[in-house]
């Protein structure tokens, strides 16, 4: 695990679980905050690995019910509108 300075950007990096995870920070690297993530690279990689992961399992479920409500309103989709209420019951 370690950090690296792109293009003016702090990155995190490391293995965690056997997976190969490279992440922006998005903080500037200046030298109080190299000084900063040299200590604390570790903490910040698994910290931004958790926030990763909690976004995509918070995104997959209104994402489904949010196309079903768009298929069931189009209007080329009548017999979807029919369908929907013994799916939901």
């Amino acid at each position: 695990m370690g950090y690296k300075i792109r293009g003016n950007k702090l990155y995190v990096h490391g293995t965690v679980d056997g997976k190969f995870y490279r992440l922006s920070t998005g903080k500037e690297a200046t030298p109080l905050n190299e000084k900063w993530i040299a200590k604390n690279h570790r903490d910040v990689l698994l910290k931004l690995i958790a926030e990763d992961k909690c976004q995509v399992q918070s995104k997959n479920v209104p994402q489904r019910r949010t196309n079903m409500y768009q298929l069931a309103t189009k209007k080329v989709a009548p017999m979807v509108k029919e369908f929907l209420p013994f799916v939901f019951v």
